[in-house]
């Protein structure tokens, strides 16, 4: 009997040795899905090889030899194995419990899942038969007409019944137990059926003439997708320049070699426009793949690709790993944007992991964006990838005006949030019959609800931010934990009556648009929007192109990738929102988000116009931003990072310590900072004590000190870094981070309190 490597689903590290029974032989393969006892339970994994490693333990139930058996095999497409080697390449890259990783491969259609069921055997089902044919022999016989009952329920439940189902009837269980008429076990749910996929034609009409600069990008591309070795390129055109139409040729190209195409878009809202517009040139040979489609449609399409039915991919961050075989294309569309990184388990990089993909598939990467990353863009610069420049837009009208307002000089009518100037234009784009969008990186209604009196405002219980006034919902709304609660009547600090709404989100400019221009037609595009009724943000995008909405009110769901031709003037009602946060990223995030924006006016026939409200005209990323002038954004940017050592000139892990008791967490940040300091690989101390010598080079221990959001869902947090100018310095302290904070898990944390370490290999944000 051989034995296989599996990997659990649970948050475990490594992998674990089990025999395939007799049963079972010639049934599994690398990549099948399979249930294991583990412990006392039994739990679904997958198998990543064939043999015992020596990675591998060989204790999945606490002994010595590799005695513990496979339970069973799904009848389920196995996974590829380029993507168990994605799983691997995850777990140690993000020192994440290779089970989770494990689980984040296939859509929760297809996830195993180890569930306890009663089933009748196979001499239970021929005693029901003997009953009833009267044939009452000795070893045959029912028992009585509650077991006869009970035996007959169990059999006709298709997959058997969950022992919770059977609790009233548990002494006639017991009996048929004992007779060996049915026995529980550990099956694995099967996969939601796949359904027929839809019907696409593909459209008539030729591809659209390429302009010189998309031309000259494609060749480019081609020349690497026929090369079929690996090339990554970053496609830096500016709003509007057609980065789409070189996407979908270079898919083209890709598919005529007969390969596969994966293309990866930043927010799920993002999904609908491009993949029609993918689905007029493929037909059905697209599947979309994201966490927001329903279970059964996203297990279809998983299935068409892993058939190859559909041979490309388009989806959203968790489409990375969309199990395409032969992978020819990777496309990453808003390279930069930070939506890419996943916050909640295992913390990833979807942009990272495509270029690894494409690596390791011989394939080409297509990295665009009109705001590239620092990262991105100093790679290119060193020549680690091949930059790409579209600098001209394929309409014939070019980028629009930036016009900076100064709401020190230029204060809003009470009530409005809209300059003079910014009014002015809205009322003008009106008259003419075009549309404008009202740009605030801010849901709800009033971002502060306080009482005028004593000046507390009312703040979330179990997080340490102000609760948000959503009027739509009458409530009080945390956007860190979801707690959503009336609001007082009364301040419950010192009584007083005077309790009313401060600042402005979303919410509160759709209604004060609503006022002031009374005949207009106005749609929100938000998170709150999205999420009161699935399909909203297509319905009111698709709503917009046909000319039925006048003014759009959108957060930043808004401000990339959507072709509203009928656009001509976007205003930002506050840029400001977001550029003095404590994060190295602020200002870039700041760039990237008014140039995005801006670069939705103009798009169609008529000249785009932007205004751009603030307090700080004079910031640098406004400036460059209202200029259009990536250049010197990079410039100034990046002169800032290098003197810091910040990415991409040096590499961040951020350590983070969760809790209930705020002490255990403090003690915990404080020991194990102590512990990288001191035993951290066998270093040596040079220099400041927060420096740490690993491998010749020094990486650098900042903090460790509360997080900057202090406290979410009850939970206080510290945070420290580690900062080092080489990956491959910084590696030992992330594996020294892992066994450190394991073992403070294990032990229940510092002083017996409970602490959750949580590692984030390059972050994007500091909050």
């Amino acid at each position: 009997m051989s034995a296989v490597e599996v990997a659990v689903a649970l948050p475990v590290t490594g992998t674990f040795s089990y025999r395939v029974p007799d049963r079972l032989t010639g049934q599994i393969d690398i990549g099948s899905q399979v249930v294991v006892p583990f412990g006392r339970r039994r739990v679904a994994g997958l198998v990543m090889a064939l043999g015992a490693s020596e990675g591998a333990s060989p204790r999945p139930t606490g002994r010595a030899r590799v005695e513990a058996e496979i339970a069973e095999v799904a009848q389920a497409p196995s996974v590829p194995p380029s993507l168990l080697a994605l799983a691997r390449f995850v777990a140690d890259y993000y020192g994440a419990p290779i089970g989770e990783v494990v689980r984040t491969l296939l859509p929760p259609g297809t996830r195993p899942a180890a569930r306890r069921r009663v089933v009748a055997t196979k001499l239970g089902r021929k005693a029901l038969v003997a009953a009833g044919a009267a044939l009452r022999r000795a070893d045959l016989d029912v028992g009585g007409a509650d077991q006869e009952r009970l035996l007959a329920r169990i059999v006709a439940a298709a997959g058997g019944l969950a022992p919770r189902s059977l609790a009233a009837d548990r002494a006639t269980l017991e009996r048929l137990v004992a007779r060996g008429f049915v026995e529980a076990r550990d099956r694995l749910a099967r996969a939601a059926r796949p359904e027929a996929a839809p019907r696409v034609d593909v459209a008539t009409r030729a591809p659209p003439t390429l302009t010189a600069d998309q031309s000259a990008a494609l060749t480019e591309i081609s020349a690497a997708i026929d090369a079929r070795a690996f090339r990554p390129f970053l496609l830096h055109g500016v709003t509007g320049s057609g980065k789409t139409e070189v996407y979908m040729q270079a898919a083209a190209r890709t598919l005529a070699a007969g390969r596969t195409a994966l293309v990866l878009v930043p927010e799920i809202a993002l999904t609908p426009q491009l993949s029609s517009r993918f689905r007029a040139r493929f037909g059905g040979g697209v599947a979309v793949l994201h966490s927001d489609l329903p279970p059964g449609e996203r297990t279809r399409e998983w299935h068409r690709l892993r058939r190859g039915e559909a041979r490309v991919a388009l989806g959203a961050r968790s489409a990375v790993f969309a199990p395409l075989v032969d992978l020819g294309l990777v496309v990453v569309d808003e390279e930069h944007d930070g939506s890419y990184k996943q916050q909640e388990g295992v913390r990833y990089h979807a942009r990272d992991l495509a270029l690894v993909r494409a690596r390791d598939a011989r394939a080409t990467c297509l990295l665009g964006s009109a705001t590239p990353s620092l990262e991105s863009f100093e790679a290119a610069r060193r020549g680690r990838y091949r930059l790409l420049a579209m600098p001209s837009r394929a309409t014939p009208h070019p980028l629009p005006e930036i016009e900076i307002v100064d709401l020190r000089l230029h204060r809003p009518a009470p009530g409005t949030f809209l300059s003079g100037r910014l009014t002015a234009a809205v009322r003008a784009t009106l008259a003419a019959g075009r549309q404008a969008i009202l740009f605030l990186n801010r849901r709800g209604f009033a971002t502060l609800v306080l009482c005028r009196d004593c000046g507390v405002a009312a703040r979330c219980r179990d997080c340490s931010v102000a609760l948000v006034w959503h009027r739509a919902m009458r409530r009080l709304v945390c956007h860190w934990c979801g707690l959503a609660e009336r609001p007082p009547e009364t301040c419950p600090a010192c009584g007083g009556a005077r309790v009313e709404p401060l600042g402005v989100g979303t919410e509160r400019v759709e209604a004060a648009l609503a006022e002031t221009f009374p005949g207009a037609r106005i749609g929100r595009i938000d998170r709150d929007a999205a999420a009161a009724r699935r399909g909203t943000t297509e319905a009111t995008l698709a709503a917009a192109a046909r000319g039925e909405i006048d003014l759009i009110v959108g957060t930043q769901m808004i401000a990339k990738g959507h072709d509203l031709p009928g656009v001509t003037l976007v205003g930002v009602v506050l840029a400001d929102v977001g550029m003095c946060l404590p994060d190295f990223r602020a200002g870039e995030r700041t760039f990237q988000l008014v140039t995005q924006v801006a670069g939705r006016a103009g798009r169609g026939d008529e000249p785009g116009r932007v205004i751009v409200q603030t307090f700080q005209p004079d910031h640098p990323s406004l400036v460059a931003a209202a200029r259009h002038d990536y250049a010197a954004f990079f410039a100034a940017e990046a002169a800032e990072r290098a003197k810091l050592g910040n990415p991409p000139f040096g590499f961040l892990a951020l350590v983070r310590f969760e809790g209930a008791d705020a002490a255990a967490v403090e003690r915990c940040a404080r020991e194990l900072a102590a512990s990288l300091r001191t035993g951290c690989g066998t270093p040596t101390l040079r220099g400041p004590p927060s420096v740490v010598v690993q491998n010749g080079g020094a990486v650098r221990v900042l903090g460790p000190g509360p997080a900057p959001i202090a406290r979410v869902r009850g939970m206080h947090r510290w945070q420290l870094a580690l900062k080092a100018t080489e990956r491959k310095t910084l590696r030992p302290a992330v594996a020294a981070i892992i066994a450190l904070g394991s073992a403070a898990g294990r032990s229940g944390g510092a002083h017996g309190a409970r602490v959750r370490v949580v590692l984030d290999v390059d972050p994007v944000s500091l909050l």
